[in-house]
C-alpha cells in the first residue's frame, strides 16, 4: 500500500452549542482517531436575518461576536478531544447553509446533535438534524445528547 492509496477521512460537524453538538464533536473525534488521516471541519451558522427584521448595526455585531463564542467553545471541545479541526462561521439558513457547505467539502459525512438549542420549536416545525439528514448527498450521523 502506497501514501497514494491512503484515503483522508473528511467529517464535517454541523453546531449550535449544545450538548448535542458536543456529543457531535466527540463522536467525530472518536472516528477521526481510528482513521488513517482525517480533516475535520466544525461549522456554525449564524442565521441570516429578514431585511425587516433588522435592527441597528450593533446588533448584527452582537450576533456575529455570539456566533464567534459558539464556535470558539465548541473548537475548545475539540481541542479537549486531542484532534485538530478547522472552524468555520457561515452566515444564513442553517440547514440550507450547511448542504451547501458539504456539497464543495465533499464529507465522508455530516456530523449533527439531536436536540439543538430550539428543540420546542423543532418539534413543532421539524428539525435542522432531520432537515439536514433528510436532504443531505452524503451520510449524516446524528448523535443523540442524552
Amino acid at each position: 500500500m502506497s501514501l497514494d492509496d491512503l484515503k483522508v477521512l473528511r467529517l464535517l460537524v454541523a453546531v449550535d452549542g449544545s450538548m448535542g453538538s458536543v456529543k457531535a464533536i466527540q463522536r467525530a473525534a472518536v472516528l477521526a482517531k481510528e482513521a488513517v488521516a482525517y480533516e475535520v471541519i466544525i461549522i456554525h451558522v449564524m442565521e441570516a436575518r429578514d431585511q425587516s427584521t433588522l435592527g441597528p448595526e450593533e446588533q448584527d455585531a452582537d450576533r456575529e461576536a455570539r456566533a464567534k463564542v459558539v464556535l470558539d467553545e465548541m473548537m475548545a471541545v475539540s481541542n479537549s478531544t486531542g484532534i485538530e479541526a478547522k472552524a468555520v462561521l457561515l452566515r444564513g439558513h442553517p440547514v440550507q447553509a450547511v448542504l451547501d457547505y458539504a456539497e464543495n467539502f465533499k464529507p465522508d459525512m455530516i456530523l449533527v446533535g439531536s436536540r439543538g438549542m430550539n428543540a420546542s420549536r423543532g418539534a413543532l416545525i421539524g428539525s435542522v438534524a432531520s432537515s439536514i439528514s433528510n436532504r443531505a448527498k452524503n451520510p449524516v450521523l446524528v448523535v443523540r445528547s442524552e
